[in-house]
């Protein structure tokens, strides 16, 4: 506001727009980043424990095997939760903002529904059937992200103008993680997933 000084209203609020926008694209990216980087060393050290879980059974040190395999699907577990967890994240903040904004537009939508797909999708158990988050969990989970939703929230709601606190304020936190629950919910109970 300062450098434009007494200027138009409007001008001033699309400069808003464009670097609240542009914050949040860094913000994604360095996100995307971190999962990278994450993911590589996640590969690294799995590499290593199959190593390991290899000498572990040619010297027939079934205790050590057995523990490795448990560590690595702890890992795998962990991962899977921490994509979920990036998922739902991307689907809170778009109900924030319709709810806020009392509005939605094509691209929430589709980001909604494709999030609720990528939840189901990464939950799903493959061969043994089932879900790696159960509801409990899953909610635990929306908890767990609602702090990060309503951030970025804040940034792309009425063209961010109000803080988290404010934009919180104009909103049903548990209506909202509760609508996210049961779209879940009802995908995975109406979509066979194909192996």
């Amino acid at each position: 506001r300062i450098i434009f000084g007494k200027s138009d209203p409007a001008i001033i609020r699309t400069v808003e727009k464009l670097f609240n926008s542009r914050v949040h694209k860094i913000a994604v990216d360095l996100k995307c980043q971190q999962n990278l980087t994450t993911q590589k060393t996640q590969g690294a050290f799995f590499m290593e424990e199959l190593f390991q879980l290899r000498k572990c059974i040619e010297n027939q040190d079934y205790a050590g095997a057995l523990s490795l395999i448990g560590e690595m699907e702890e890992m795998s577990r962990d991962d899977k939760i921490s994509k979920i967890g990036s998922y739902l994240e991307v689907l809170l903040l778009h109900l924030i903002k319709q709810h806020a904004e009392k509005r939605t537009t094509r691209s929430w939508d589709i980001s909604i529904r494709n999030s609720v797909r990528a939840v189901a999708r990464i939950s799903k158990r493959r061969k043994t059937g089932g879900y790696y988050l159960d509801n409990q969990e899953l909610e635990l989970s929306a908890n767990d992200v609602w702090p990060s939703a309503l951030d970025v929230a804040s940034l792309e709601a009425f063209e961010g103008r109000y803080d988290s606190a404010e934009l919180e304020k104009m909103i049903d936190s548990r209506q909202i993680c509760t609508q996210a629950l049961q779209m879940i919910q009802e995908y995975q109970t109406n979509h066979v997933f194909r192996n």
